[in-house]
C-alpha cells in the first residue's frame, strides 16, 4: 500500500527491475530455442523448473505462449509505470502550488530529499530549512 510520495518513487523503481526482467526472460527464451540450430517449426528445448526433478520439453507451441504470457506482463507493467509516474508529476505539480514553506519541506522531506538539498532547491538558507524541519518534528507534523 502506498502512503507516502517516497513510496511511490520506491513503486516506480520496483516496476522498472520487473520489466528488466520480463524482457531478460524474453531474450533468454528465445536464445534457448534458438541454441539448437533447428527450423522455427521444429525448436525444441529443455526446461527444467517446471517439474521436481524432471524436466519438460519447450516446443513451438510453448515457445509463443511463453512469449505471448510475457508481453502481456510488459504490457500491463509499463501501464502502471505510466500511471504512476503520472501521478508522481500530478503530486509535484500540486506541491509546487503550495504557498507555505513548511509544506514544501515536508513533502521533499517526505521524498527522501535532505535538509541541505531541500533549502538549495527552495533558495532558503540551510539554518532557516533546519529550524522550519525541527519544528514540525515538535509539532509532529
Amino acid at each position: 500500500m502506498i502512503t507516502s510520495t517516497n513510496d511511490i518513487l520506491k513503486e516506480i523503481e520496483i516496476i522498472k527491475i520487473r520489466l528488466d526482467c520480463y524482457k531478460e526472460q524474453k531474450t533468454l527464451l528465445t536464445e534457448l530455442m534458438y541454441a539448437f540450430n533447428s527450423p522455427v517449426r521444429e525448436l525444441k528445448g529443455m526446461v527444467y523448473s517446471d517439474m521436481p526433478g524432471g524436466s519438460t520439453e519447450v516446443t513451438y507451441e510453448r515457445y509463443v505462449e511463453g512469449m505471448r504470457i510475457l508481453e502481456t506482463k510488459i504490457e500491463i507493467e509499463n501501464r502502471i509505470l505510466k500511471n504512476m509516474e503520472e501521478t508522481n508529476k500530478k503530486i509535484d505539480d500540486k506541491v509546487k502550488e503550495f504557498e507555505g514553506v513548511s509544506y514544501k519541506v515536508a513533502y521533499m522531506k517526505n521524498k527522501g530529499m535532505k535538509l541541505d538539498d531541500i533549502a538549495d532547491e527552495l533558495c532558503y538558507t540551510h539554518e532557516y530549512i533546519r529550524l522550519i524541519s525541527a519544528r514540525m518534528k515538535r509539532e509532529k507534523v
